[in-house]
């Protein structure tokens, strides 16, 4: 474009002078200075339109410059922000080993879950509905004892089925049940049905699958603690019983053993995923995790662990440690992802440990019984490979 400005003006010289030069009565004394004239005007504007450029470069490199010299500045405190937060996170972790655990929540979720588990969320939904109409007396009870009855319906129904399908590696929860099975999960995979009589979405389903799988969380970084997440006998707390005046209350009495727990189990359909969520108080840590002697609940995890899940369990707690405390242990996993294992220690979700986790493979729990006999099977696990993600 300055190129371009340069030769209009020559041009525009050049046809001053022409007119100039070509005029009648022309003095050539006045066509002498009028030529000077424009020649000087033509060398003035060549060269202001060569020091605007001049200029104009300059102040695009000192922009440039200044926005480098930003950059560079903003990159080091990044870095500075981050080299200290790491420093924070590293700090807090050597504090979590010495403190105690009060309050545990873990989140285990599965980002490409099939349809064929995630329909355990909506057949507990579908038999969570009939189960309420199947007795006239259940919306009777106080609000509390609804709530205890209904999370506890949510675990037998929809929390259990999925650790089962987990544990024997199918990921088909759906099979697990028998009835009005595919009915009743098309109706409820969006939540109930809006229907205008109840009946309508009364469906005959049940759950025909393993009753009591364990999945078993270790504790503390060398592994000397367990919890079996979702377990409801590990977990036992007195229940207020009711004084059986009215039919609401025999109700709740029949079905108060079954309330006794503490700690709360959720499955959630999120976005195409599914997530499992498991959340204790200092009560029921104190009841259902299971320590070495002379231990405690840290709030620290190692790099990598495994995750244990039987999907037929029949161990007492005691046992936990002392058959399985061997297969926590993990090294060089490298889990690539196939679903996210989120621990948050006493309530602090900013400072979360976050753990990739893929499935290893089902084993055998075997024992000896005598020098001439044969390796005999107890039961299978499953081992699921944790290692961390660093940030």
């Amino acid at each position: 474009m300055l190129w371009l400005g340069i030769a209009g003006l020559i041009i525009a010289g050049v046809s001053a002078v022409f007119g100039i030069w070509t005029a009648k009565d022309l003095v050539v004394r006045n066509a002498i200075v009028a030529t000077g004239l424009t020649g000087l005007g033509l060398a003035v504007g060549t060269v202001s339109a060569l020091l605007q450029r001049r200029a104009s470069h300059r102040s695009t490199r000192e922009v440039a410059m200044r926005h480098d010299q930003i950059v560079s500045q903003l990159r080091q405190q990044y870095e500075h922000a981050s080299k200290r937060e790491k420093e924070i996170r590293q700090q807090f972790r050597a504090l979590q080993g010495v403190s105690v655990l009060n309050r545990l929540e873990v989140r285990w979720f599965f980002p490409d879950a099939p349809e064929s588990l995630l329909a355990a969320v909506a057949l507990a939904d579908a038999m969570e509905h009939s189960l309420r109409l199947s007795d006239d007396e259940f919306d009777r009870m106080p609000s509390d004892g609804i709530q205890s009855i209904v999370r506890s319906w949510h675990i037998d129904h929809a929390v259990v089925p999925i650790l089962a399908a987990l544990g024997e590696g199918s990921m088909d929860a759906r099979s697990l049940y028998k009835g009005d099975v595919a009915k009743a999960d098309a109706a409820f995979r969006d939540g109930c049905p809006g229907v205008t009589n109840p009946d309508e979405a009364w469906f005959h389903v049940s759950y025909c699958g393993p009753m009591d799988p364990i999945l078993l969380l270790p504790l503390n970084r060398t592994h000397d603690g367990v919890i079996a997440l979702g377990r409801k006998t590990d977990d036992v707390r007195e229940v207020e019983r009711r004084e059986d005046r009215y039919s609401y209350e025999q109700f709740w009495n029949d079905v108060a053993d079954s309330q006794s727990f503490g700690f709360k189990a959720v499955a959630n359909r999120r976005n195409s995923g599914l997530e499992l969520v498991f959340e204790y108080d200092a009560e029921s840590l104190n009841a259902a995790a299971k320590l070495a002697p002379k231990q405690i609940r840290s709030c620290a995890w190692p790099d990598e662990f495994n995750l244990i899940l039987i999907a037929d369990g029949f161990l007492k707690d005691a046992q936990y440690l002392d058959k399985l405390g061997a297969e926590f242990s993990a090294s060089g996993s490298n889990a690539k992802g196939e679903s996210t294992l989120t621990i948050v220690a006493n309530g602090m979700a900013e400072l979360a440990d976050e753990f990739r986790v893929d499935r290893a493979g089902t084993f055998d729990f075997t024992v000896h019984r005598g020098a001439y006999d044969d390796p005999e099977k107890e039961f299978a696990f499953t081992k699921f490979r944790v290692s961390r993600i660093t940030r």
